[in-house]
C-alpha cells in the first residue's frame, strides 16, 4: 500500500477531502418530492425565484413530508409564506402549521384578498395569452 493510501485511511488524521465533500452534500440532500414542491412553486409564483430559494424551500419542505404532513397543507403553507413579508425559507414550517389551524379551509381577510387577487391576475395572464395566440 502508498504512503497516500495509508494516510487517507488513518482516520487519526482527520477527515478527507472527499468525506467532507460527501457531508456537505448530505446537510443539503433533499428528496425529489421536496424538489417537485419547490419547483411547483416556482411555477405558480411565476417564475423568477432563484435557484438557491428553491433549494432551500425543498430542504424545509422535505422534514414536513417525511412527517407525513398533507401534501395540500404544505402548498397552503407554502402560499401562505410567500404572501407574508417573511423572507426566510426557514419559516414555512411555521406557516405550514398555521395552515393547519384553519378550520374547514377558513380564511382571514387578507388571504381572501390575495387569493382574489391571484385568481383576477390568472384571469388577465390567460385573456392576453388567448389574444396573443
Amino acid at each position: 500500500m502508498s504512503a497516500e493510501i495509508v494516510r487517507a485511511q488513518d482516520p487519526s488524521r482527520g477527515t478527507s477531502r472527499a468525506s467532507k465533500r460527501l457531508a456537505e452534500l448530505n446537510s443539503t440532500a433533499r428528496s425529489s418530492q421536496a424538489d417537485e414542491f419547490a419547483r411547483a412553486f416556482g411555477q405558480w409564483a411565476g417564475g423568477g425565484i432563484p435557484q438557491q430559494t428553491l433549494i432551500e424551500i425543498a430542504q424545509e419542505v422535505d422534514p414536513l413530508i417525511a412527517d407525513g404532513i398533507d401534501a395540500r397543507q404544505i402548498a397552503d403553507g407554502i402560499k401562505r409564506w410567500h404572501a407574508s413579508d417573511r423572507l426566510y425559507p426557514s419559516q414555512i414550517p411555521t406557516f405550514v402549521a398555521k395552515a393547519a389551524r384553519r378550520p374547514d379551509g377558513a380564511q382571514t381577510k387578507a388571504t381572501q384578498r390575495a387569493a382574489d387577487t391571484l385568481t383576477i391576475a390568472d384571469q388577465l395572464i390567460a385573456e392576453f395569452t388567448q389574444e396573443i395566440a
